[in-house]
């Protein structure tokens, strides 16, 4: 009988602790409001979610339209000031760059601590080290780079042409994201991994499930996010190896980018891929001394019929029969018109966020050092008064 009145006692006052501390987190939560502090508008926060519990865009749509172009926010523990206003994000993304380096530190840093292949990622990287290896990445992404990968791109297209037209010849009815989802995994394994996977053919290919994973989100991975966002606990769990990236798959692709690596570097093997322009590179710099969305704009497509063949018809009368180069891809301008509104109206990316180095006067709002400014891309994209009727696809805009 005693043995169950302790277990009882204990377990009161293991509530009344949970309970002491939650009340605790709320006070401070809303005593210590910084946005209350320098008068800047925004909603009150909610209890560890925040405003992570009303969903992403929509929400960011709301919160612009209720509270102005900035917004301040929490997202668990972590206050963030939503900023839509061009002059400001100029200022903050261009003129006053310095100040702005960093990414956040929380949850990026925490999410990727453990995750090996993205450990030393331009996402967690501070101050100098993210300006040393932005100066090696950036080169990979200059015309000519881009250019010397454009054959293995093609290669990966020729397979994906060939699948749809399989499809065709059986007039057999085919999923247009899976298969698109297929090449772009492709592309990724053959210009960045270094390695040629035919997904296209064969989806039992252990590389190319591993990339899936990293797509694909569980309940688990989920759970995990939300525990991130609270700094705290994010930083123990962090440092005891959890993380919401599937372990099993970065720890597969580590290995796989090692090997290609350690071919490369001995001279083993040679392709005009991501991984060989990074090594290039290195080397210069050694000698000197001593980096869903196409099913959306299928979707686009398919809603317009009009644009659909005013596209198709650039591309028989600009190439035609004859070969793809990336010469002849920048001719192309209607395309380029179609990319770019479909980039509007879907961006892969909802936001992207700096941290300020130091204090700074966001327009009105002097800020304190440590900041996180977030710009809500969706928002920006979906306003009347820069893209009259934001929500109809005119390239032509």
């Amino acid at each position: 009988m005693s043995l169950f009145l302790i277990g009882d006692s204990i377990k009161l006052t293991l509530l009344v602790l949970l309970i002491l501390i939650f009340v605790d987190y709320v006070y401070n939560l809303r005593t210590n409001n910084i946005f209350r502090r320098i008068g800047m508008p925004g909603p009150a926060p909610i209890p560890l979610l925040s405003e992570m519990f009303n969903g992403m865009y929509k929400n960011d749509m709301a919160l612009i339209k209720k509270y102005g172009k900035i917004v301040g926010i929490y997202e668990g523990t972590v206050p963030i000031i939503l900023v839509t206003d061009l002059d400001i994000l100029r200022n903050v993304l261009i003129k006053d760059s310095h100040v702005f380096i960093n990414r956040r530190v929380g949850h990026h840093t925490l999410i990727f601590c453990a995750a090996g292949l993205f450990e030393h990622g331009l996402p967690v990287l501070k101050d100098e080290q993210w300006k040393s290896a932005r100066s090696i990445v950036s080169p990979t992404f200059s015309s000519a780079k881009l250019k010397a990968m454009h054959s293995l791109m093609n290669d990966v297209s020729d397979m994906y042409n060939e699948r749809l037209l399989e499809y065709a010849d059986k007039q057999e009815i085919f999923d247009i994201k899976t298969i698109n989802g297929q090449y772009t995994l492709d592309i990724i394994a053959s210009c960045l991994f270094g390695v040629e996977k035919n997904s296209l053919k064969n989806e039992n290919i252990i590389l190319i499930n591993h990339l899936k994973k990293f797509f694909t989100l569980t309940l688990t991975r989920i759970f995990l996010l939300f525990i991130f966002l609270t700094p705290r606990l994010g930083a123990f769990l962090g440092k005891k190896g959890y993380s919401f990236l599937p372990m099993d798959s970065m720890e597969y692709t580590t290995k796989i980018v090692n090997q290609v690596l350690a071919r490369r570097r001995q001279r083993l093997e040679r392709r005009n891929d991501f991984i060989q322009i990074m090594i290039d590179h290195e080397d210069e710099i050694q000698i000197t001394e001593q980096k869903d969305q196409e099913g959306q704009q299928w979707k686009s497509l398919k809603k317009k019929p009009v644009i659909q063949e005013k596209l198709y018809q650039e591309i028989r009368q600009e190439i035609g029969d004859e070969e793809v180069t990336y010469e002849k891809l920048n001719q192309l301008q209607y395309l380029d018109m179609v990319i770019n509104e479909t980039l509007r109206m879907y961006p892969p990316f909802i936001r992207f966020d700096r941290a300020a180095s130091k204090d700074y006067q966001l327009g009105n709002y002097l800020i304190p050092k440590g900041t996180i400014i977030n710009t809500p891309v969706y928002p920006i994209h979906h306003d009347s008064k820069t893209w009259p009727e934001p929500e109809k696809f005119i390239p032509e805009r």
